[in-house]
């Protein structure tokens, strides 16, 4: 089940830490022990598929990339993407699309998606 308008606010070169449940259909916690995660920011909606990510983060399915599975409502049913402060240090303020793919037992789903809002920072370094 896609969890939509996930939206997030970040500053230029602010880190943060974002923690996702994942539920079914149901709204049962999903176990994504054994996925394939994909999460990136893009310019906009449209741009998913057809230009690269301004930001990435993966996950494979032996648990090797930046995304955690953490426990939430049950075992490994919520993803810790960090964003790191290089990250968004040489992007522009405004708005962007941010979602996470979820491969588990080979089915492929969007997972949450949403806007990402970026705030210029005066005390932001460049990368």
């Amino acid at each position: 089940m896609t969890k939509e308008d996930q939206d997030l606010t970040l500053y230029q070169g602010a880190a943060k830490v974002v923690t996702i449940p994942i539920v079914d259909a149901d709204g049962q916690p999903v176990n994504m022990t054994g996925g394939i995660i994909y999460y990136g920011v893009f310019t906009s909606k449209s741009a998913v598929g057809t230009d690269a990510a301004l930001i990435e983060k993966t996950r494979d399915a032996i648990g090797v990339g930046e995304i955690a599975l953490v426990d939430s409502a049950d075992t490994a049913d919520a993803m810790r993407i960090p964003i790191d402060e290089t990250d968004t240090n040489g992007l522009l303020p405004g708005r962007y699309y941010h979602e996470a793919r979820l491969t588990l037992d080979g089915k492929p789903a969007v997972v949450f998606e949403g806007r990402l809002r970026l705030k210029r920072s005066i005390t932001a370094t460049s990368s």
